[in-house]
């Protein structure tokens, strides 16, 4: 085999031709197009653990989720069907984001039915792209919410279960076998929500994460687990109902810039015994094991044990699938995934996939089984892997490009299959197995086709960009603004609902507050500057300046041995706070207790009875006063329930129209001499608003306050019940404190 000097891939330099064997050949089946061709993607799958049958969701997530199917195969007739067309049973409009997907929801239940969730990441049909945020309010352009569905293998039968929450996606599902009932986490505001079959009722266990956090996990004591975007564990309690902090988070993974800012979540899990399982993170090179038994967490150590070289700047090894076989042996593969600034859209190249297995409880080290594929096929995107233990059968599904045949010289022509090994077949084999027969030039890019993969991916995210995250923002300011300070971790393994921010106050540049479930004043909390940011080298940078230091990250590693603290800022920024005060609202002097009563936000106000504040046709029993601030010119600035805004002087009301999307209106703020004014709005069943209004620049709404919208820098923080916010003395900062179960203060630097 011939392989040019110097041409590099995702797996090292082709220098060595031994990089290029495949797994064992014995015991290896691949299903191409299993329910027909036209769906180009596949997010779910689980196999029953008693037929041995395979359900998989094959769909069209960019094509208007049209072809949502649920599917199912059969190993030992080699046959598969569709068992269900989704848009049958989920009502869909043009109009609205469709249900474009399942997504790892797909769960067996006892009585042999099937079950999912329906998501979404498809626009609507007069949507210029997928922007969740900016649609998911809107009462025809959004997403009506997810539904569950029933799928009985005996009868054919399907039932749609209902919407348990609307306006809302799940994103991951899993099932509570000891209440009948599941757990599902939302993807719009990192809800964990508990649906009863048994009476079809839903409970709103509180936010567990920021956002877009997928995976749930059945711990084998019965009780739901997950993290946080940012890596913070917690369970959900199946029996008291109540969500868990276990004190733990992943640890920053050095070099890693992507770990660090944006998959830091539990990407898969699975028991390994009665009060073990072993988990761990997409981006992440470390295996984990939690013992449900003590909440310890004990560091397995790296999943390979090979280096390469790439000439993408940094990657990282992505697993975002995992299996333990009968035998207790760990099965999975390992991808090197790009990230960098120019590489941000992991999925554009070409990779050889790496099989892997690890019985770490032999005290063996993780062993290359070899690159997946045949010498006809090489399988270089996985997006599931399940395992029939019983039958000692592993599947892969994802993306199979063909190196012999017809499509050999198209690397772009790529088709979804099903990829099966027996593993007692194959698992006593030599490993890994034979090389490749011919150059693997598909998967090291020569300079003409790394040239067209790159300048398809700059069309795309040109595209994309000014869509979203350029010209059309959906967030209230850019992250290079943002310091969110997570309030909640001052409480954990306590309760962490009394870090619900419910009043804040600016003193000079402390930020002060109080905080407490339901309104309380449960605990009192200051903020502080944490200075100029000061690198290795002993640079310092101004307070004001923004540091883009994440290119140096990739590019230099200047930061060789940061604490997690210095991961907090995305990207870090000179522009820091940090919670320098956290105590019980009873420890703090009286002196104190009267400044925060005089001064905190929102401030009480006293609106004439008598005016008539703006309406919405059918909607008068919301034109109340919800918000109140003086403002300049003897006038009043005032909100309603249903989110409008007005101004009122001398009886009179001049309706300046919707501060959000939805009400009500919750807070609202001047700076020193009235003439600028910034507030919050938005229900507490759907995305928080910022605005600002200016006598000559009117009322405007700056978006919501998520910064992990669809793939671009972001840092993992989310808020959406914005119940007050304050301007700094100075005018230059602008602070805003949410209700939600994980309380946190944003502070924004307000552009000049």
């Amino acid at each position: 085999m011939s392989i040019p000097k110097g041409k590099t891939s995702f797996f090292g330099r082709f220098d060595n031709p031994e990089k290029f064997r495949l797994i064992p050949q014995a015991g290896i089946r691949i299903r191409i197009d299993p329910a027909g061709t036209g769906y180009p993607s596949c997010w779910d799958m689980n196999v029953s653990q008693e037929t041995g049958v395979l359900y998989f969701s094959p769909c069209d997530e960019t094509g208007r989720g049209a072809h949502t199917r649920l599917c199912c195969y059969d190993y030992d007739s080699d046959t598969s069907k569709v068992c269900t067309e989704l848009e049958r049973y989920t009502l869909p409009r043009e109009r609205h984001m469709p249900h474009s997907k399942l997504h790892e929801s797909i769960t067996c239940l006892p009585n042999g039915h099937i079950i999912a969730s329906t998501h979404s990441t498809d626009r609507g049909k007069f949507q210029p792209e997928w922007m969740p945020f900016a649609h998911v309010d809107h009462v025809w352009d959004g997403f009506p919410g997810s539904y569950v569905i029933d799928y009985d293998p005996a009868t054919g039968i399907t039932r749609n279960l209902g919407m348990p929450v609307p306006r809302e996606s799940i994103y991951g599902m899993t099932y509570d076998a000891r209440h009948n009932c599941l757990y599902m986490i939302g993807f719009m505001r990192g809800h964990v929500y508990r649906f009863s079959l048994d009476d079809r009722s839903v409970k709103d266990l509180g936010k567990a994460a920021e956002v877009f956090c997928y995976r749930l996990h059945r711990g084998p004591d019965g009780h739901i687990y997950g993290m946080t975007k940012s890596g913070f564990l917690w369970r959900a309690n199946v029996d008291t109902q109540q969500l868990e902090d276990m004190g733990w988070r992943l640890p920053a993974q050095e070099h890693n810039y992507t770990n660090n800012t944006w998959y830091r979540y539990l990407s898969q899990a699975q028991n390994v015994s009665d009060h073990e399982f072993v988990f761990t993170s997409d981006c992440h090179n470390n295996f984990y094991l939690f013992d449900t038994n003590t909440c310890k967490v004990r560091d397995l150590g790296r999943c390979h044990d090979f280096d390469f070289e790439s000439d993408f700047n940094t990657a990282s090894y992505g697993m975002n699938e995992l299996e333990v076989d009968q035998y207790g042996v760990l099965w999975y593969y390992v991808a090197p995934q790009t990230a960098g600034p120019q590489y941000d859209d992991f999925y554009k190249y070409p990779r050889s996939l790496v099989m892997m297995r690890w019985d770490y409880r032999a005290g063996k080290k993780p062993e290359v089984m070899g690159l997946i594929g045949t010498q006809e096929e090489a399988l270089v995107r996985i997006t599931c892997i399940s395992l029939d233990r019983p039958r000692d059968r592993l599947y892969f599904i994802g993306e199979l490009r063909e190196v012999k045949g017809d499509r050999a010289d198209r690397p772009n022509k790529s088709r979804q299959g099903i990829f099966m090994i027996d593993l007692a077949q194959m698992r006593n084999l030599p490993a890994p197995g034979p090389l490749w027969e011919r150059d693997m030039s598909i998967f090291p890019f020569s300079d003409d086709e790394k040239k067209a993969a790159l300048e398809r991916a700059e069309k795309y995210n040109s595209y994309a960009g000014e869509e979203v995250a350029g010209e059309n923002p959906v967030t209230a300011f850019p992250i290079s603004k943002v310091t969110p300070i997570r309030l909640w971790r001052a409480l954990a393994g306590g309760r962490v609902e009394d870090a619900e921010v419910n009043g804040i106050a600016w003193d000079g540049e402390k930020l002060c507050g109080v905080s407490g479930e339901n309104g309380e004043r449960k605990y009192y909390f200051e903020l502080s500057p944490r200075g100029p940011l000061v690198f290795p080298s002993g640079k310092e940078a101004d307070r004001d300046e923004t540091v883009w230091v994440w290119r140096s990250i990739l590019q230099k590693s200047i930061i060789e041995k940061s604490t997690d603290a210095g991961y907090e800022v995305y990207p870090p920024t000179s522009f820091a706070y940090e919670l320098t005060k956290f105590i019980p609202y009873t420890e703090i002097p009286v002196g104190r207790k009267k400044w925060l009563n005089a001064n905190l936000h929102p401030k009480a106000y006293d609106v004439d009875e008598n005016l008539k504040l703006p309406e919405v046709a059918g909607r008068r029993y919301l034109a109340k006063a919800s918000a109140c601030i003086d403002f300049s010119d003897n006038r009043q600035i005032i909100g309603t329930k249903d989110g409008l805004l007005c101004i009122a002087k001398y009886g009179n009301v001049f309706n300046l129209g919707n501060a959000a999307p939805l009400g009500p209106v919750r807070c609202l703020c001047t700076n020193a001499d009235g003439t600028v004014l910034y507030g919050t709005a938005g229900d507490v069943e759907d995305m928080g608003t910022v605005f600002t209004y200016d006598d000559c620049s009117g009322l405007r709404q700056l978006g919501v306050i998520s910064y992990n919208s669809h793939g671009w820098m972001d840092g993992p923080t989310a808020a959406h019940v914005l119940t007050c916010c304050a301007l700094s003395p100075d005018g230059k900062y602008l602070a805003v404190g949410n209700a939600d179960r994980l309380g946190c203060v944003h502070l924004f630097r307000i552009e000049d």
